[in-house]
Protein backbone atom coordinates (compact mmCIF):
# COMPACT_ATOMS: atom_id res chain seq x y z
CA UNK A 1 0.00 0.00 0.00
CA UNK A 2 0.97 3.68 -0.83
CA UNK A 3 0.75 6.79 1.65
CA UNK A 4 0.65 10.06 0.57
CA UNK A 5 2.41 11.72 3.53
CA UNK A 6 1.03 15.39 2.27
CA UNK A 7 -2.60 13.98 2.58
CA UNK A 8 -1.97 12.77 5.77
CA UNK A 9 -0.63 15.52 7.37
CA UNK A 10 -2.77 17.96 5.57
CA UNK A 11 -5.69 15.12 7.49
CA UNK A 12 -3.34 15.24 10.96
CA UNK A 13 -3.49 19.62 10.55
CA UNK A 14 -7.61 19.97 9.82
CA UNK A 15 -7.84 17.56 12.91
CA UNK A 16 -5.46 18.77 15.71
CA UNK A 17 -4.01 21.90 14.06
CA UNK A 18 -0.84 22.58 12.58
CA UNK A 19 1.58 22.51 16.06
CA UNK A 20 0.84 19.35 17.22
CA UNK A 21 0.42 17.43 13.74
CA UNK A 22 3.87 17.35 13.00
CA UNK A 23 4.87 15.14 15.99
CA UNK A 24 1.71 13.16 15.21
CA UNK A 25 3.24 12.13 11.63
CA UNK A 26 6.23 11.71 13.17
CA UNK A 27 4.75 8.38 15.46
CA UNK A 28 2.39 7.56 12.11
CA UNK A 29 5.22 6.94 9.63
CA UNK A 30 7.14 4.81 12.50
CA UNK A 31 4.14 3.41 13.01
CA UNK A 32 3.83 2.54 9.41
CA UNK A 33 7.29 1.52 9.33
CA UNK A 34 7.29 -1.32 12.33
CA UNK A 35 3.98 -1.98 9.93
CA UNK A 36 5.94 -2.67 6.82
CA UNK A 37 4.35 -0.46 4.74
CA UNK A 38 5.87 2.13 2.27
CA UNK A 39 6.56 5.81 2.67
CA UNK A 40 9.15 6.35 0.43
CA UNK A 41 11.39 8.78 1.46
CA UNK A 42 10.41 8.94 5.62
CA UNK A 43 12.33 5.28 5.49
CA UNK A 44 15.46 7.30 5.77
CA UNK A 45 15.03 8.99 8.78
CA UNK A 46 14.45 5.80 10.33
CA UNK A 47 18.08 4.61 9.02
CA UNK A 48 18.87 1.54 6.70
CA UNK A 49 16.51 -1.12 6.87
CA UNK A 50 17.50 -4.66 7.65
CA UNK A 51 17.31 -5.64 4.13
CA UNK A 52 19.77 -2.65 3.03
CA UNK A 53 22.25 -4.32 5.35
CA UNK A 54 21.72 -7.77 4.16
CA UNK A 55 22.25 -5.89 0.94
CA UNK A 56 25.68 -4.51 1.25
CA UNK A 57 26.71 -7.62 2.82
CA UNK A 58 25.44 -9.55 -0.63
CA UNK A 59 23.78 -12.20 2.16
CA UNK A 60 21.81 -13.90 -0.58
CA UNK A 61 20.43 -16.80 1.98
CA UNK A 62 19.51 -13.72 4.17
CA UNK A 63 17.61 -12.14 1.18
CA UNK A 64 15.63 -15.41 0.50
CA UNK A 65 14.63 -15.33 4.40
CA UNK A 66 12.89 -12.24 3.80
CA UNK A 67 11.18 -12.90 0.67
CA UNK A 68 9.91 -15.66 2.31
CA UNK A 69 8.81 -14.78 5.36
CA UNK A 70 8.68 -10.99 5.34
CA UNK A 71 6.08 -8.52 4.97
CA UNK A 72 4.77 -7.01 1.78
CA UNK A 73 7.50 -4.22 1.87
CA UNK A 74 10.59 -6.36 2.82
CA UNK A 75 9.42 -8.68 0.13
CA UNK A 76 9.37 -6.01 -2.49
CA UNK A 77 12.85 -4.29 -1.24
CA UNK A 78 14.41 -7.75 -1.11
CA UNK A 79 13.13 -8.95 -4.26
CA UNK A 80 15.00 -5.53 -5.72
CA UNK A 81 18.39 -6.58 -3.41
CA UNK A 82 18.50 -10.01 -5.08
CA UNK A 83 18.11 -8.50 -8.94
CA UNK A 84 21.00 -5.88 -7.72
CA UNK A 85 23.23 -8.19 -6.25
CA UNK A 86 22.76 -10.69 -9.86
CA UNK A 87 23.17 -14.37 -7.91
CA UNK A 88 21.34 -16.96 -9.72
CA UNK A 89 20.44 -18.79 -6.55
CA UNK A 90 17.78 -16.39 -6.26
CA UNK A 91 16.04 -17.30 -9.37
CA UNK A 92 13.51 -20.30 -8.09
CA UNK A 93 12.80 -18.33 -5.01
CA UNK A 94 11.68 -15.44 -6.90
CA UNK A 95 9.94 -17.56 -9.48
CA UNK A 96 8.24 -19.28 -6.74
CA UNK A 97 7.09 -16.06 -5.02
CA UNK A 98 5.86 -15.06 -8.66
CA UNK A 99 3.38 -17.79 -8.98
CA UNK A 100 1.97 -17.85 -5.03
CA UNK A 101 -1.63 -16.27 -6.21
CA UNK A 102 -1.43 -14.34 -2.24
CA UNK A 103 1.53 -12.35 -3.35
CA UNK A 104 0.88 -8.52 -3.25
CA UNK A 105 0.89 -6.86 -6.74
CA UNK A 106 3.98 -4.61 -5.81
CA UNK A 107 6.16 -7.66 -4.79
CA UNK A 108 5.16 -9.42 -7.73
CA UNK A 109 6.35 -6.23 -9.76
CA UNK A 110 9.49 -6.41 -8.32
CA UNK A 111 10.12 -10.18 -8.63
CA UNK A 112 9.46 -9.85 -12.15
CA UNK A 113 11.82 -7.04 -12.52
CA UNK A 114 14.30 -9.04 -9.98
CA UNK A 115 14.03 -12.37 -12.64
CA UNK A 116 14.62 -9.94 -15.75
CA UNK A 117 18.03 -8.42 -14.10
CA UNK A 118 19.17 -12.40 -13.11
CA UNK A 119 18.45 -13.46 -17.36
CA UNK A 120 18.38 -16.89 -16.44
CA UNK A 121 16.83 -18.51 -18.97
CA UNK A 122 14.77 -21.00 -16.41
CA UNK A 123 12.43 -17.93 -15.42
CA UNK A 124 11.29 -17.65 -18.66
CA UNK A 125 8.32 -20.38 -18.36
CA UNK A 126 7.07 -18.61 -15.11
CA UNK A 127 7.65 -14.78 -16.83
CA UNK A 128 5.83 -16.26 -19.85
CA UNK A 129 2.58 -17.62 -17.46
CA UNK A 130 2.76 -14.25 -16.42
CA UNK A 131 2.15 -12.36 -19.40
CA UNK A 132 -1.94 -12.98 -18.93
CA UNK A 133 -1.52 -11.12 -14.69
CA UNK A 134 -3.72 -8.60 -15.89
CA UNK A 135 -4.93 -7.93 -12.48
CA UNK A 136 -2.11 -7.59 -9.68
CA UNK A 137 0.29 -5.06 -10.15
CA UNK A 138 1.47 -1.52 -8.85
CA UNK A 139 -1.41 0.79 -8.31
CA UNK A 140 -1.34 4.19 -7.74
CA UNK A 141 -2.26 5.82 -4.44
CA UNK A 142 -6.47 6.09 -5.74
CA UNK A 143 -6.55 2.19 -6.13
CA UNK A 144 -5.88 2.21 -10.01
CA UNK A 145 -3.56 -0.55 -11.58
CA UNK A 146 -0.48 1.52 -12.85
CA UNK A 147 1.96 -1.54 -14.03
CA UNK A 148 0.35 -4.83 -14.40
CA UNK A 149 2.20 -7.36 -13.86
CA UNK A 150 2.05 -8.44 -17.51
CA UNK A 151 3.78 -5.95 -18.75
CA UNK A 152 6.84 -5.97 -16.34
CA UNK A 153 6.72 -9.81 -17.40
CA UNK A 154 7.24 -8.64 -21.02
CA UNK A 155 9.97 -6.33 -20.23
CA UNK A 156 11.79 -8.95 -17.97
CA UNK A 157 11.33 -11.48 -20.95
CA UNK A 158 13.26 -8.77 -23.64
CA UNK A 159 15.63 -8.85 -21.05
CA UNK A 160 16.36 -12.00 -21.22
CA UNK A 161 16.46 -12.10 -24.96
CA UNK A 162 16.79 -14.85 -27.20
CA UNK A 163 16.19 -17.82 -24.77
CA UNK A 164 13.21 -16.41 -24.43
CA UNK A 165 12.10 -15.93 -28.32
CA UNK A 166 10.25 -19.31 -28.88
CA UNK A 167 8.11 -19.67 -25.98
CA UNK A 168 6.93 -16.32 -26.58
CA UNK A 169 6.12 -16.87 -30.49
CA UNK A 170 4.40 -20.12 -28.37
CA UNK A 171 2.54 -17.72 -25.98
CA UNK A 172 0.82 -15.68 -29.57
CA UNK A 173 -0.99 -18.86 -30.07
CA UNK A 174 -2.87 -18.67 -26.13
CA UNK A 175 -6.63 -18.07 -26.07
CA UNK A 176 -6.25 -15.39 -24.17
CA UNK A 177 -6.15 -12.26 -26.00
CA UNK A 178 -3.78 -10.48 -22.99
CA UNK A 179 -1.33 -12.88 -23.16
CA UNK A 180 -0.55 -12.72 -27.03
CA UNK A 181 -0.95 -8.63 -26.53
CA UNK A 182 2.12 -8.71 -24.38
CA UNK A 183 3.52 -11.64 -25.78
CA UNK A 184 3.67 -9.42 -29.00
CA UNK A 185 5.31 -6.55 -26.90
CA UNK A 186 8.00 -8.42 -25.31
CA UNK A 187 8.95 -9.79 -29.04
CA UNK A 188 8.88 -6.51 -30.55
CA UNK A 189 11.36 -4.79 -27.69
CA UNK A 190 13.67 -8.36 -28.25
CA UNK A 191 13.86 -6.52 -31.98
CA UNK A 192 15.89 -8.52 -34.74
CA UNK A 193 16.59 -11.74 -33.23
CA UNK A 194 12.94 -12.55 -33.45
CA UNK A 195 12.74 -12.00 -37.28
CA UNK A 196 13.39 -15.27 -38.73
CA UNK A 197 11.28 -17.69 -35.87
CA UNK A 198 8.56 -15.29 -36.61
CA UNK A 199 9.07 -15.71 -40.46
CA UNK A 200 8.79 -19.57 -39.38
CA UNK A 201 5.89 -18.85 -37.24
CA UNK A 202 4.08 -17.89 -40.49
CA UNK A 203 3.25 -21.26 -41.34
CA UNK A 204 2.33 -22.20 -37.58
CA UNK A 205 -0.87 -24.56 -37.87
CA UNK A 206 -1.77 -22.32 -35.25
CA UNK A 207 -4.06 -19.18 -36.47
CA UNK A 208 -3.17 -16.85 -33.67
CA UNK A 209 0.86 -17.00 -34.33
CA UNK A 210 0.57 -16.92 -37.91
CA UNK A 211 -1.73 -13.59 -37.69
CA UNK A 212 0.50 -12.27 -34.56
CA UNK A 213 3.81 -12.81 -36.45
CA UNK A 214 2.61 -11.26 -39.46
CA UNK A 215 1.68 -8.34 -37.68
CA UNK A 216 4.61 -7.93 -35.44
CA UNK A 217 6.65 -8.08 -38.90
CA UNK A 218 5.13 -5.54 -40.29
CA UNK A 219 5.34 -3.38 -37.38
CA UNK A 220 9.13 -4.21 -37.70
CA UNK A 221 9.11 -3.32 -41.36
CA UNK A 222 10.46 -6.21 -42.37
CA UNK A 223 9.92 -7.73 -45.72
CA UNK A 224 8.49 -11.30 -45.60
CA UNK A 225 6.13 -12.91 -48.07
CA UNK A 226 3.79 -15.01 -45.99
CA UNK A 227 3.91 -19.01 -46.97
CA UNK A 228 0.92 -20.05 -47.55
CA UNK A 229 0.46 -23.25 -45.81
CA UNK A 230 -1.55 -26.50 -46.29
CA UNK A 231 -4.46 -26.75 -44.29
CA UNK A 232 -4.05 -29.73 -41.83
CA UNK A 233 -6.46 -32.14 -41.26
CA UNK A 234 -7.59 -34.62 -38.69
CA UNK A 235 -11.24 -36.78 -37.97
CA UNK A 236 -14.52 -36.62 -35.73
CA UNK A 237 -14.19 -38.55 -32.88
CA UNK A 238 -17.56 -39.89 -33.04
CA UNK A 239 -18.29 -40.18 -36.81
CA UNK A 240 -14.48 -40.34 -38.14
CA UNK A 241 -15.36 -37.85 -40.48
CA UNK A 242 -12.08 -35.56 -41.91
CA UNK A 243 -12.31 -32.30 -40.81
CA UNK A 244 -9.62 -29.24 -40.20
CA UNK A 245 -7.43 -29.12 -37.11
CA UNK A 246 -8.54 -25.92 -35.79
CA UNK A 247 -12.62 -27.38 -36.00
CA UNK A 248 -14.25 -27.35 -32.89
CA UNK A 249 -17.27 -28.89 -34.02
CA UNK A 250 -17.54 -31.67 -37.12
CA UNK A 251 -19.17 -30.33 -39.98
CA UNK A 252 -21.27 -33.64 -40.69
CA UNK A 253 -22.28 -34.68 -37.25
CA UNK A 254 -21.84 -31.38 -35.21
CA UNK A 255 -20.50 -33.31 -32.31
CA UNK A 256 -18.05 -31.08 -29.91
CA UNK A 257 -14.44 -32.24 -30.38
Amino acid sequence: MRIDPNFQLARLARVHGTYHCKGMFLMFVIHLHMEGKEMGIFDRLLGPSEVEKLKEKKDVEGLVRKLETGKPREQASAAYALGDIGDERATEPLIRLLERVETDGDVCIAGVNALGKLGNDRAVEALVRALSDTVRGRTSSIGLLELPVALAAAHALSSIGKPAVEPLINALGSELGRMRVYARRALEMIGEPVVEPLKKALTNENKYVREEAGEILKDMRVDFKPTPSTPRKRYCIKCGAEMLVEAKYCPECGSAQ
